[in-house]
């Protein structure tokens, strides 16, 4: 196959598959019949639970996913070694999707060919109408998918076999219309023979046989039918065909004269669309999200709810909570239900092309679709004008994609699914708002019991809770974990914890088949802008629990105004949260559950490891700058212990003055944010601005514990490294903390700074030892003062001012204005 060949799928007929001439060998019967459902719902998503049925009629094995997966990895193969360039099987949550974008089928060829046709009929356009008719029942090649063997499949192929005879049946109407009674007869013979209980063919030979001279003959066929009809089935003939034989009878002229083609027969598909996805039963913790969404049942005063507006995190169950609501409410939408996903993944859907398919889906033939995207939209509006139906557009992105599809009266409803807040409907009374977060605790430990099983899944093992954790209670990853131990039957949770354990390899096990959690997060990293995905991916590689302003600041050198507003659009897209708000309206934010894994592994692909090291450098050369800065505002003085060579980023001014104006406070609020930067730092073998940033919060006097664990790590990546300055400034730092018992600590750095010639650590050790002697020995104290002084005068002149850089401070950087 060449890459202009056309793909070709068959339905009509024993399933086929075809690359311009060549056929496509499909394989295995699974293979076939996985295929055929996709085909079936060419273009709408089918689940994987919706697989599973159709492919074991009811009777699953535990190993029923990974089939499914290897069976689709196999069908994509078979296509592409054909030569399909374009994915033609696409993997969209909860399931596949097969696109028809790039192939035809005969199906849908069948069906509009058959709806231009009709259309044609209307307008009394029969000889151009008869010829579509003939096209489209050409395209049959035998019984649909023959040889199939499937309940699913069965079903829809005998549905289809059902609607051939209804249009085989309006065609023959429509020729007898036309005057071609004659010869007509024999096939019209035929189908009586093989379908003896449809009336309507019955009819039809009746009037075809009275038409062309043979009168006893067409009674003789409804006595015939009459006969059977009251045999098989203990009925007498129906209106139509006693009054056609009453006609005949008294040799009515009306029957002589052709007439318009009654369409009053089933149409191709059922004039009741039900196209919501497949979603699983289990819907856990979310009955007051449901109640929510049931006031689009109520009418408020003033008003009519149309609109419900589904937002929250990747993974959350947004589109499970639409569907399961609009499941559960059937009986209040006699009228159908309709989907469309306005972003798959790969393309976002223009809203002219969702109301083509809604349009169509609702029988307007294709002929009478307007083009324009104004003349759509009212035309949509008209048809479902006084209609109880309910609407699904799931991974809404914008107002524009959606406002066309948007109701204007109460008899039907809309329900949108987002990643992210849709501001033109706030504030809108029609509109009903739910957000959705992660589960609480005992919910996503619930649902994996549930899921997989109380014999295998105890709620109070303290591995379950581990593993929902590990699992961030996302309903997706969860049913993902879930699905895996059911793959696994002799896996426990307490192995599965052991794999999610390893952060750089727990979005790869919380993989089943073609669904996983990466794919959510990757569907909100893909609408954000360079500069958003650039601050998401480099916020990843920084290792503190939450993240201010000004870190964002320093990652990507840019101004604290500009960071904010990318920082805010992170937590509109459901990437980011908020996680407290100070008084001055500064807040602090945090990854999503998983998405700092997903930011981390994209900043590893993505961007250089130079580019990785110099953010983390400025981030943490910000937190280094601003510690000395609150140390300087509280003491009224620089800071006066050894400094560390270590970078610093020195934000404005009067901004780094504004953020450490209480740096009792400051030092309380980051001292988690201190510890996980000192951790870092040992890490990358950066001592020096890790003993830097401890003896810092030593000496500040707050969270002494905290102090402690950093002193403790720099200590030790310190003496690891061979830093001796390092494990000097950590005596100190034990003498502030008040445990150097005796001052050993302090003496041996003495020692270790007279030997260096250091006057600035050794000035500081003498200050610190002289209160120690003060009152057992106070010759000692003060000579020790007295020493202490002489080296600081012989340092005056290094540490004047406020702002100066001291010799060894390291390079001092200012953000960008940008």
């Amino acid at each position: 196959m060449s890459p202009t060949d056309p793909l070709h799928f068959g339905l009509l007929g024993p399933l086929e598959a075809h690359a311009g001439e060549e056929s496509i060998k499909i394989g295995g019967p699974r293979h076939r019949t996985l295929l055929a459902i996709l085909l079936l719902s060419a273009d709408c998503v089918v689940s994987v639970d919706a697989l599973i049925e159709g492919l074991w009629n009811g009777r699953s094995p535990h190993t029923g996913r990974g089939q499914i997966a290897i069976c689709v990895s196999a069908l994509r193969k078979a296509l592409r070694s054909a030569g399909c360039a374009d994915e033609i099987i696409q993997t969209v949550h909860p399931g596949y999707k097969l696109s028809s974008a790039h192939a035809t089928i005969d199906l849908v060829q069948y069906t509009e060919l058959v709806n231009q046709a009709r259309a044609l009929v209307h307008i009394d356009q029969l000889e151009p109408a008869d010829r579509l008719f003939d096209q489209a029942l050409a395209l049959w090649r035998g019984d649909a998918l023959a040889g199939i063997d499937s309940d699913l499949v069965r079903n829809e192929a005998a549905n289809l076999d059902e609607q051939r005879l209804t249009v085989l049946e309006e065609h023959l109407t429509l020729k007898l219309n036309r005057g071609m009674h004659r010869t007509l007869i024999r096939n019209l013979t035929g189908l009586v023979r093989q379908h003896p209980l449809r009336e309507r063919g019955r009819a039809n030979l009746m009037l075809a046989q009275y038409r062309s001279g043979r009168r006893a003959e067409a009674l003789d066929t409804f006595a015939e039918g009459r006969r059977l009809l009251i045999a098989e089935i203990g009925l007498e003939p129906g209106v139509e065909l006693q009054n056609l034989q009453a006609a005949i009878l008294r040799d009515d002229p009306s029957l002589l004269t052709p007439t318009t083609v009654s369409l009053t027969s089933p149409p191709v598909y059922s004039d009741r669309p039900s196209q919501l996805p497949v979603v699983p039963a289990e819907l856990i913790d979310r009955g007051a999200e449901l109640s929510s969404l049931d006031r689009l049942l109520s009418e408020p005063s003033g008003s009519r709810r149309r609109v419900g507006l589904i937002t929250g995190t990747p993974g959350a169950g947004k589109t499970a909570l639409a569907a399961h609501w609009a499941q559960q409410h059937a009986k209040d939408f006699p009228d159908g239900q309709m989907y469309a996903d306005l972003d798959d993944g790969e393309q976002i859907q223009h809203p002219s092309v969702v109301l083509d398919q809604f349009l169509q889906a609702l029988h307007v033939p294709p002929g009478q679709i307007p083009r324009a995207l104004s003349d759509r939209t009212s035309l949509y509006r008209n048809v479902l004008d006084g209609r109880r139906l309910v609407v699904l557009l799931d991974n809404a992105s914008s107002y524009s994609q959606i406002e066309p599809l948007l109701p204007v009266s109460g008899s039907y409803k809309v329900l949108i699914t987002s990643r992210q807040p849709i501001a033109e409907l706030y504030g809108d009374p029609a509109v009903t708002y739910v957000s959705l977060a992660e589960l609480a605790q005992p919910a996503a430990v619930e649902l994996l019991g549930t899921l997989v099983g109380r014999s295998r899944i105890r709620t109070s093992d303290p591995q379950t809770q581990r593993l929902a954790e590990l699992c961030g209670r996302s309903p997706l990853a969860i049913r993902i974990a879930a699905s895996r131990l059911i793959a696994k039957p002799h896996w426990t949770a307490a192995d599965l914890v052991r794999r999610l354990e390893d952060p750089h390899r727990r979005l790869d096990e919380l993989t089943e088949g073609e669904v996983s959690i990466r794919s959510s997060f990757a569907s909100s990293y893909r609408h954000l802008q360079p500069e958003e995905a650039r601050l998401f991916r480099l916020l990843g590689m920084l290792a503190t629990p939450a993240f201010t302003v000004w870190l964002g600041a320093a990652l990507i050198d840019a101004s604290l105004i500009r960071t904010d507003q990318i920082m805010e659009r992170l937590v509109d897209v459901q990437l980011l949260r908020v996680v407290s708000v100070d008084g001055k309206g500064r807040a602090r934010y945090a990854f999503r559950e998983l998405a700092g894994l997903y930011a981390r592994e994209l900043a590893t692909c993505v961007d250089s490891a130079a580019e990785l090291r110099n953010a983390v450098d400025r981030a943490h050369g910000a937190l280094l700058a601003l510690a000395e800065n609150a140390h300087r505002i509280r003491y009224g003085a620089d800071f006066a212990w050894p400094s560390a060579p270590a970078p610093r980023w020195l934000l404005p001014e009067r901004q780094a003055r504004e953020l450490v104006a209480d740096p009792q406070a400051w030092f309380e609020l980051e001292q988690q944010t201190i510890l996980a930067v000192v951790r870092q730092a040992v890490r990358r073998q950066q001592t020096g601005l890790a003993w830097q940033l401890a003896i810092i919060i030593a000496a500040s006097r707050v969270a002494t514990e905290t102090a402690r664990q950093c002193c403790s790590l720099a200590h030790e990546g310190a003496a690891l490294a061979g830093d001796g300055r390092g494990v000097e400034a950590m005596a100190c730092a034990a003498a502030l903390l008040g445990y150097d018992e005796g001052n050993g600590r302090l003496r041996l750095a003495l020692a270790e700074f007279m030997l260096a010639d250091d006057r600035h650590g050794r000035s500081q050790v003498l200050a610190r030892l002289a209160p120690e002697q003060t009152q057992c020995e106070p010759a000692e104290a003060r000579r020790l003062f007295a020493d202490a002084l002489i080296e600081l005068i012989r340092l005056a002149g290094l540490d004047q001012s406020l702002g100066q850089r001291r010799p060894g401070a390291g390079r001092t950087v200012r953000p960008s204005s940008s």
